[in-house]
């Protein structure tokens, strides 16, 4: 029924249990005079449609606090109300909707070890040291919100309108954060990670200091979009990073740091103005996105990572967008048979020595086998074969003429160049450091008219940057180039060609990158890609070459014509 605790009463509660036990409604009334203090307070029984009401004002609470009512449709009203756990001694804070939720005196305070603690307008958590450990506190208020510095286990926000986070506070998570849609304010806060046990760090906020301490696991969002306005401290944790994108958006400088234990990222994004500095050797496994400002990789160690699922590439720099310094490019080779591969490269100030720290190489100047140690154990049969040629459209005949074998591996690989390089059959990773090729890149083309249209015009041409390009993009300058290209397809053994929307053998509109290929020039020619050309595709087949044993070491042209066995029988 009602407890009317009247007005003149001195009152003395230590010890006692007041149950509102009824199935009806109920109030649970706030005494006069205001020192009047509640011991424990239970809420029970099953109330079907009635509610029970705490009013406008302060419940002050010494020692438990029991909300064990059920309802049907009935509910608590919680409207202007404040439950103050008062007690100098242990409490513990009950999982309950609150409205107004305050802490006082000395006492420690316990968050309830499971369930959800409902703030629906302020928390005051007082001095109290607490014991966190398994609950929820859920923001859920329907008008503007103020989340207090304080170590949450799990805090959530149902609230869909704005929640302020403390200027200068830290915001402790040990277990879950679940920000919902509301539009927050976080200037100069910091969301603190501090879990010992595994923890995912949300996408779609935009923190400001971002931070990870403690010993736990620690993941990155594998979907959207995990922002950080000022500074982002991963600790020594060990990172999960699949599908995540970390956007560094200051407007202005700002650290990009490394993962610890070599982790690599997975998409990097760069927005607002100002330069972002690489704060340690890292790696990509997705898209580096410079879409405002500039990228400083800051002499560390830059790594594009290419394995069999994808390459990482650097997406279209516009607007003034720019990378500063070297990368190193990674390319897996995929698996093939030993057979010549088109190849070329991403960055620049490279030579044949680069590649030929991955990939063994024979024939010329520099190599262990070369025409001048054929006597050395094991060169025989290799010392004469170049491994390495390039093409030169310019030298007359028929198309294969126009071979050139490599001379030495101080050969420049130059850009805008096409290289055919001989591969085992086992896939490898090989990688190039410098800097990136960027902006307007024109190809190496020619076009000389012997008066043979099939032979002449061909050339050997190379995506110039760290990205797969697409062909059918608008941003192209083709000025006397035909239309298709040529690549050659291992799984066919026939050449994979692309004209618009009329893809051959496995041929494609995307070009991988460190990938050559062939056009034909059918008068003076240029060909000039710009940024925009650039695809964000990680997996772009990277086609190669295919030959079966024995067959000739002479490079692949691009007839389409059976190729001629080894008299020697020496395999390859």
């Amino acid at each position: 029924g009602t407890f009317t605790p009247g007005a003149l009463n001195t009152w003395t509660c230590a010890g006692s249990t007041i149950d509102f036990n009824g199935t009806g409604v109920q109030t649970v009334p706030i005494p006069t005079p205001a020192s009047f203090l509640y011991n424990n307070v239970t809420i029970s029984n099953a109330r079907a449609a009635n509610s029970v009401t705490l009013p406008v004002g302060t419940i002050k609470i010494g020692g438990a606090f029991n909300p064990t009512a059920t309802f049907t449709t009935g509910n608590y009203i919680i409207t202007g109300n404040t439950i103050n756990y008062t007690s100098s001694g242990a409490q513990t804070i009950a999982a309950f909707n609150y409205n107004n939720l305050t802490s006082s005196s000395t006492g420690a305070r316990t968050l309830a070890a499971a369930g959800t603690i409902g703030v629906a307008g302020t928390f005051i958590k007082g001095g109290n040291a607490y014991t966190i450990t398994g609950s929820t506190m859920n923001f859920n208020g329907s008008a503007g919100q103020s989340v207090p510095a304080f170590n949450y286990y799990n805090i959530a926000a149902s609230n869909t309108t704005t929640i302020t986070f403390p200027n200068l506070g830290t915001v402790g998570v040990a277990g879950s954060f679940t920000p919902g849609t509301a539009a927050y304010t976080v200037t100069g806060n910091t969301v603190n990670f501090n879990g010992s046990g595994s923890q995912t760090i949300p996408a779609a906020f935009n923190f400001n200091n971002l931070t990870s301490s403690s010993t736990g696991t620690r993941t990155l969002a594998p979907a959207g979009t995990i922002s950080v306005t000022a500074v982002f401290t991963p600790g020594t944790n060990a990172y999960t990073t699949t599908g995540s994108t970390v956007n560094f958006v200051a407007a202005g400088a700002q650290a990009v740091p490394a993962l610890p234990g070599s982790v690599n990222y997975n998409n990097i994004t760069v927005s607002g103005s100002g330069t972002k500095t690489l704060g340690g050797n890292s790696g990509i496994i997705g898209v580096l996105t410079i879409a405002a400002g500039t990228f400083n990789v800051n002499g560390k160690i830059f790594t594009l990572i290419s394995t069999a699922s994808g390459t990482a590439s650097i997406a279209a720099l516009t607007g003034g967008a720019d990378i500063l310094g070297n990368i190193t490019m990674q390319r897996w080779t995929g698996n093939g048979p030993t057979d010549w591969r088109f190849l070329c490269s991403a960055v620049s100030g490279q030579t044949l020595a680069n590649w030929m720290t991955y990939i063994p190489m024979s024939g010329f100047t520099g190599c262990y086998c070369n025409p001048s140690s054929c006597g050395t154990p094991g060169c025989a049969a290799t010392c004469t074969y170049v491994s390495v040629y390039t093409y030169n459209e310019t030298k007359t005949g028929i198309q294969d003429s126009g071979f050139v074998a490599a001379s030495s591996t101080g050969d420049a690989i130059v850009d805008g160049k096409g290289y055919w390089v001989y591969l085992g059959a086992n896939p490898i990773t090989f990688a190039v450091t410098g800097a990136p090729y960027k902006q307007a890149k024109s190809a190496s083309v020619t076009y000389t008219n012997t008066g043979s249209p099939s032979d002449d015009g061909w050339n050997v041409v190379s995506n110039p940057y760290p990205s797969a390009i697409d062909w059918d993009k608008p941003n192209w300058t083709k000025t006397n180039i035909s239309g298709t290209i040529y690549i050659w397809n291992s799984s066919t053994g026939s050449f994979a060609s692309y004209s618009t929307g009329a893809p051959v053998n496995g041929g494609s509109n995307l070009i991988a990158s460190q990938q050559a290929y062939w056009v034909q020039a059918t008068g003076a020619p240029s060909l000039t890609a710009q940024e925009l050309v650039k695809s964000n595709v990680l997996n772009t087949t990277y086609l190669k070459t295919a030959n079966t044993p024995k067959t000739s070491h002479i490079p692949m042209a691009f007839k389409d014509f059976p190729i001629p066995l080894n008299t020697n029988n020496t395999p390859n």
